[in-house]
């Protein structure tokens, strides 16, 4: 009678061993990071205060060719675990051009397509051109050029943690 118990206590304990680990296993699945995007667009208009002229922005309502708009992305990581090597990706809207070294995010690692997000370039972003004795060089590409921005985050964003990104565009 005594060993049937002893097997009843292990077989009971190796259960409960079993079913500590599946559970923590589920919990443990459980911990994702979800980073949460939030574009906002705003137009930069210049104003006079005093002597000097300054850079505001306003919501957008109307726009014009020439004007700039600011995007902002904030992202926050709404999971429960930290959100590790982390990219936002974002297009530049069409009918507007990228103002060249606008893009910006602490924490960030930028990088550029011109070709619809199959490549990415650490600037300068070259491309080549053809020139009339069939020849090609690399030269810079033009800010029409470009298509998409990336983003690298260098730092995990923690849970609940958030930040945001910058970029410029001007209306054609």
């Amino acid at each position: 009678m005594k060993q049937k118990n002893t097997t009843y206590y292990y077989t009971a304990v190796f259960l409960a061993l079993v079913m500590t680990l599946f559970l923590w296993n589920s919990a443990a699945a459980q911990d994702e990071a979800r980073l949460v995007l939030k574009t906002e667009v705003d137009k930069e208009i210049r104003v006079k205060e005093g002597n000097a002229r300054v850079t505001k922005y306003e919501p957008v309502t109307v726009t014009k060719p020439g004007d700039v708009l600011r995007y902002t992305v904030t992202y926050t990581n709404e999971g429960n675990a930290p959100a590790v090597g982390a990219r936002i990706v974002d297009p530049i809207p069409q009918g507007t051009v990228y103002v060249m070294k606008s893009a910006s995010g602490d924490g960030t690692f930028i990088q550029y397509s011109i070709d619809g997000g199959a490549t990415w370039q650490n600037p300068p972003v070259m491309h080549l051109v053809r020139k009339p004795d069939g020849s090609e060089k690399k030269e810079p590409a033009p800010p029409e050029f470009f298509t998409h921005i990336r983003w690298s985050l260098v730092d995990p964003v923690p849970a609940g943690g958030f930040g945001r990104v910058y970029f410029k565009v001007t209306v054609n």
